[in-house]
């Protein structure tokens, strides 16, 4: 039910609703709030980023390599205090300053991205150790990180003392803020160059979504941070399947060594989404018909 809902990009109910022989949402959503507790979230962390390596290409760890880390964003509108403490609090976006909040690292191979570890952002979570959690992911892949890409969420200063404390070369979009000063007064001429500058106040940016996630990802309103983690979770799983099936499905032949190319319109991500959803379908059938409560009048 949840990977119908994953790549339906609908509810749980809504599949419930579409299958014909699956089970009633409401006792599914019990045995899911059951099943995945707060309690439990390290645990579930731990089993969801062993399935992200768990087919891995055998090449990944021969050399340095270009990592990127990304923040992920659902936005959440409780008041319960024990629910906003799971909850991080960024700039006010559909309707909420707070959300639940995962951050992921992805190797960049051969222009493709496979994720190496994710993890659940709570509130007392700083940036920096948001980087940190993720790094001991890559290193435990026995990954060595050539150079480090983060988005304009991590620009701040504890991110930049860490990275250069472990002297890990690194690239991050830094928003331009201010009228003249700061990095708008960077921002001249015509071509590019190099120059220092020093970061005096720490800031958080927008968080920005990777696009691809929001294809494959259930959508919900529950309360739980255990299960909209793994709902997250899930579609990050779904794109590393779907990327390591296209890496080895999709390959196209070459003379020499150089290295085969991928046809990456032979496999696009809806037609994975398709594929799962046609079997799911096949297995649980598809509801066609609606059974009418009265008589319709005028027939």
């Amino acid at each position: 039910m949840l990977v119908h809902a994953a790549t339906t990009g609908q509810s749980i109910e809504a599949s419930c609703a579409d299958l014909e022989r699956s089970a009633d949402s409401n006792t599914l959503r019990d045995y899911l709030n059951q099943a995945f507790v707060v309690e439990g979230l390290a645990q579930l962390e731990d089993e969801v980023n062993a399935a992200l390596v768990a087919k891995l290409p055998k090449k990944v760890g021969k050399y340095k390599r270009e990592l990127a880390i990304d923040l992920h964003d659902q936005a959440f509108y409780g008041k319960d205090e024990g629910l906003l403490s799971y909850a991080s609090r960024g700039q006010a976006k559909a309707g909420t300053r707070y959300f639940y909040r995962i951050a992921s690292v992805y190797l960049i191979l051969d222009g493709l991205r496979f994720t190496l570890g994710v993890v659940f952002v709570q509130a007392q979570m700083s940036l920096a150790d948001c980087v940190t959690a993720l790094l001991a992911r890559v290193k435990a892949q026995r990954i060595r990180v050539r150079c480090l890409y983060l988005d304009r969420g991590f620009a701040a200063l504890e991110v930049y003392d860490y990275l250069q404390e472990q002297h890990i070369p690194a690239v991050i979009a830094c928003p331009i803020r201010g009228k003249q000063a700061g990095i708008k007064a960077l921002c001249r001429g015509r071509k590019s160059y190099t120059t220092k500058h020093t970061f005096r106040s720490r800031t958080q940016g927008e968080r920005i979504h990777y696009r691809l996630l929001r294809q494959v990802r259930v959508y919900t309103n529950s309360r739980n941070p255990a299960l909209r983690f793994l709902f997250m979770a899930l579609a990050l799983i779904l794109l590393t399947l779907w990327l390591c099936l296209r890496f080895h499905f999709c390959q196209l032949p070459r003379r020499g060594r150089q290295g085969r190319s991928l046809d990456e319109a032979r496999f696009r991500l809806h037609c994975f989404a398709a594929f799962l959803r046609r079997a799911i379908e096949r297995r649980y059938g598809v509801r066609q018909t609606i059974e009418a409560a009265v008589l319709p009048r005028g027939v």
